[in-house]
C-alpha cells in the first residue's frame, strides 16, 4: 500500500463529515438558490477533488495532480465566498422617514 491511499481516504472522510455538518447551518438553509448549493455542497466536493491529486500523482503523474489541487484550491475560494455571503447577508436599506431630506 503505497502513502496516496492514506491521504486520499482522509480527504474523503473529511468530505464525507462535511456532507453532513454544514458551518453556518441555518443560515447556509436559509439562502436560496446558487448560493445554498455552492455554500451547501462545494466544501465537499473540494475535499473530493482534493482526494483525487494523490491517486493521480501516483498513477498518472505530478501534472494531472496539480491540476487537480489548483481545481480544489478554486472551489475552497468560491465556497468560503459564498459561505461569508450566507453569514453576511446584506442589510435592507433603512425606509426614509422624510427628515433626512430637510436638513
Amino acid at each position: 500500500m503505497t502513502p496516496t491511499y492514506p491521504l486520499s481516504a482522509a480527504a474523503v472522510a473529511v468530505a464525507v463529515v462535511y456532507a453532513w455538518f454544514v458551518p453556518g447551518g441555518q443560515r447556509v438553509r436559509a439562502a436560496t438558490g446558487p448560493l445554498r448549493l455552492v455554500a451547501r455542497w462545494c466544501h465537499s466536493l473540494t475535499w473530493l477533488v482534493l482526494a483525487t491529486a494523490p491517486l493521480l500523482h501516483h498513477n498518472a503523474g505530478a501534472r494531472p495532480a496539480r491540476l487537480a489541487a489548483l481545481i480544489a484550491a478554486a472551489g475552497y475560494v468560491v465556497y468560503l465566498l459564498a459561505l461569508w455571503r450566507c453569514l453576511n447577508p446584506p442589510t435592507p436599506p433603512r425606509a426614509s422617514t422624510g427628515t433626512e431630506a430637510r436638513r
